[in-house]
């Protein structure tokens, strides 16, 4: 989860957009600053996506890969959740559902990506073969 020290040191490194899929609930107790505004304030775009291994749907990858289209040449996208878990999650799925991917290739790189609860790779499962 990224500090507001490192959101100012992604926009440096020219991240234009900051997607944050951690849990509803989560977003409140566990992120000590308005991160919607600092994104925005330091010029990138911000979406928020709350996700869990129950809520996951198609809808969500849906929302991720628009998200993704709003980018720039060049421009990097920083995903994040608690602990990378959610966001290997939503990368996998959307390597599957959108680029084609075989399953097993579109789980092994969110696993790279920090996907690695069951429960959450059974979610991801379950959306790829919606």
């Amino acid at each position: 989860m990224p500090t507001e020290a490192g959101l100012r040191t992604a926009e440096k490194r020219g991240v234009g957009l900051v997607i944050n899929v951690i849990s509803e609930p989560e977003s409140t107790t566990r992120i000590a600053f308005d991160e919607e505004k600092v994104v925005e304030g330091l010029g990138m775009k911000y979406v928020f996506i709350p996700v869990t291994p129950g809520s996951f749907s198609v809808g969500d990858v849906d929302e991720f890969a628009a998200a993704l289209s709003t980018m720039g040449d060049g421009e990097k996208v920083l995903i994040h959740c608690a602990s990378s878990n959610r966001a290997g999650g939503i990368w996998a799925a959307y390597l599957a559902r959108k680029l084609g991917m075989n399953e097993d290739d579109a789980l092994a790189r969110g696993r790279e990506a920090g996907l690695n609860r069951e429960s959450m790779v059974g979610a991801v499962k379950r959306v790829i073969e919606e």
